[in-house]
């Protein structure tokens, strides 16, 4: 009966080994729970690096910034630089084992352009007039006006059609929480909690098999026991790092560290739509930038998310914004300079536009009107790590100035319309994809009632930039947008932060995406 045991606790102690420790299992450690696993609808960090595993696109970018095929083998372009004829590669097939088609690309962009699909694509709705299928390898994608960068355009990655029943992806659709890609791994359980699995996809043929057999993503809440799993050997990597801190060890030659430009912006959004209850002061622009300039950004992040030994060697990993584009984007103005931390002249500024409005101090140092405390409300994503703190420190920015904030998390409650602010990160796909950073505002879809900024000068700029491909007008223009967003200081934008991947050495043939890390996951592969 003992060797019974014994001989049963080895099989299952053997199978452990080669689920989790073998040479084809790759684990990983990420921040904030997924709930989705789409490529419309997802919008966490978390979600979007799963995603690369799991669906792909007619092209890619790859790390030097080049558009390379994917689903895609070819592509021919009309004289005049409008029509795009894909040509799509053989053996192209989903995850369940059907083909995958120009239909399919020709049904995701439908789901892209519909009214009622969440997060649709503004971008690809402004640029796309027609889509024409040809045969199962082929199909041409016209556009309406020229794009500086067309190819950018097609790297949406690419549903299967023979999963809908409808011609639109709601919030509620059963394939957000059970996806079917075509890319080289496949979800197969654990979405909602703490641990996810991947595996390989078998029908996975048009670049080559992956090397790994299982990818296991391990979520954690606190990056500290994360960064003790990594040193320990219990996972391989973590990305969205924010910075390398000295007790994390990974010097030696035991790891490698990535560093990768996020093109990802933290900002507030401020509910200015003239209906609302705040209106007289978040749609005054003075009042606006009094708020910025309350905030000590650099402090506050570096509280937030750099450790002690980072703060003492003033390793600066981040940029404070002044506008829409991402530090490193060419059309970034680099000469205008951000409102500078200035609690004195917010201060006074408050004080006028509150005495104004009929607004007294009362004795706690809030302002007060027939007895009633003025108040705000920011809206804020707890699950991001970091978020909470920042928020909480913005809370005592806002009550030095005698305004008080409540804090209401978007777990907690999500129904509401009525926030005065909304803490986003907006993340860049494109250089040029501000055009959905203010559709992302147009919130007559969304549970945010919110009215986008509004300025007719910033109409007609939109309008020429839609209108010309010349780089240095493109540039032009984009710097007087710029100017104008933060000279009226249309939303509290804070600031942009770099971040690193870490991962032992015995995982090779790492590629980095431009934005979302993971590139070209069937490469990877595990050494002893």
């Amino acid at each position: 009966m003992k060797k019974k045991i014994c001989w049963l606790l080895g099989i299952i102690f053997s199978l452990l080994i080669s689920l989790y420790g073998g040479e084809k299992v790759m684990i990983y450690g990420d921040f904030g729970t997924p709930s989705r696993l789409d490529p419309i609808t997802a919008g966490k960090p978390v979600e979007k690096r799963l995603l690369q595993f799991i669906f792909d696109s007619l092209v890619v970018e790859n790390e030097e910034g080049e558009f390379i095929f994917s689903l895609a083998r070819d592509v021919d372009i009309s004289p005049d630089g409008l029509s795009y004829t894909f040509i799509l590669r053989d053996k192209l097939f989903w995850q369940d084992g059907t083909p995958l088609t120009a239909r399919d690309v020709e049904f995701t962009l439908g789901l892209l352009f519909h009214e009622k699909t969440m997060h649709r694509s503004a971008l690809l709705a402004q640029f796309v007039e027609d889509v024409t299928f040809i045969n199962p390898k082929a199909l041409t994608i016209t556009m309406s006006r020229p794009f500086y960068r067309p190819l950018s355009l097609f790297t949406f990655k690419i549903l299967p059609k023979h999963i809908f029943r409808t011609n639109y992806l709601s919030d509620s659709h059963p394939f957000s929480k059970n996806p079917v890609g075509c890319g080289p791994f496949k979800y197969e359980s654990g979405l909602g909690t703490d641990t996810i699995t991947l595996t390989a996809n078998k029908y996975f043929q048009y670049r080559h098999r992956p090397f790994l057999e299982k990818i296991i993503l391990r979520v954690y809440q606190e990056r500290e026991q994360a960064k003790a799993d990594l040193k320990s050997g219990k996972i391989h990597l973590i990305p969205d790092l924010q910075s390398l801190e000295d007790d994390l060890s990974l010097t030696n030659s035991s790891f490698s560290s990535r560093h990768y430009h996020n093109e990802a912006i933290h900002f507030i959004a401020l509910n200015n739509n003239p209906q609302h209850s705040q209106s007289a002061f978040l749609g005054n622009s003075l009042f606006r930038r009094a708020l910025l300039q309350a905030i000590n950004r650099e402090e506050i992040i570096s509280k937030a998310f750099h450790s002690p030994q980072s703060r003492q060697k003033n390793k600066k990993t981040f940029s404070i914004l002044t506008g829409p584009f991402p530090v490193r984007s060419w059309v970034n103005n680099p000469k205008i300079e951000a409102h500078a931390y200035d609690l004195s002249y917010a201060n006074r500024i408050v004080q006028e536009i509150f005495q104004e409005q009929g607004y007294r101090k009362n004795t706690d140092g809030r302002w007060s009107k027939n007895g009633e405390n003025f108040r705000l409300s920011l809206h804020y994503p707890k699950s991001i790590p970091g978020i909470s703190l920042v928020c909480q420190e913005i809370q005592k920015s806002f009550r030095s100035l005698g305004i008080e904030i409540t804090l209401v998390s978007q777990e907690e409650d999500s129904e509401r319309n009525d926030f005065d602010l909304v803490y986003k990160r907006y993340h860049f796909e494109t250089t040029l994809d501000f055009f959905s950073f203010f559709e992302s505002f147009d919130y007559t879809r969304k549970k945010q009632d919110f009215s986008s900024y509004r300025n007719s000068q910033l109409v007609e700029l939109t309008y020429e930039l839609n209108n010309t491909l010349n780089p240095w007008s493109i540039q032009s223009i984009c710097h007087q947008i710029h100017g104008i967003l933060h000279r009226d200081v249309a939303y509290l934008f804070l600031w942009q932060i770099d971040s690193w991947a870490v991962h032992t050495q015995r995982l090779q043939n790492i590629k980095i995406h431009p934005h979302y890390f993971f590139h070209f996951p069937e490469d990877w592969k595990m050494i002893d």
